[in-house]
């Protein structure tokens, strides 16, 4: 079981990996950041910083979902694999 819980922490982990690196910066957060460089001041700043924090958790709810497809593929793996190893113990040696 520990082992099972490490794999989907690590899964998890490479789920938001691989989103983030594949993520495309929304259109409002080039926008902001176009009007922040343009315009230096503290509220450019904050609304940069607020579409940041916005495609952030963006990206955080798509690597969720493929975490979750991952995963749900990882416990069926698991389930029949248990079961086949509980299958093998039960057999009996053919004398």
């Amino acid at each position: 079981m520990k082992k099972l819980i490490i794999l989907l922490v690590v899964e998890y982990v490479a789920a938001y990996f691989l989103v983030m690196a594949g993520c495309p910066i929304r259109g409002a957060e080039e926008r902001a950041w176009a009007a922040w460089h343009d315009n230096p001041t503290t509220e450019t700043r904050a609304e940069l910083d607020r579409q940041h924090h916005l495609t952030e958790l963006s990206a955080l709810e798509v690597s969720t979902i493929l975490f979750c497809g991952m995963a749900g593929i990882t416990l069926l793996v698991a389930r029949a694999w248990c079961q086949k190893r509980k299958d093998l113990r039960d057999e009996k040696p053919v004398a």
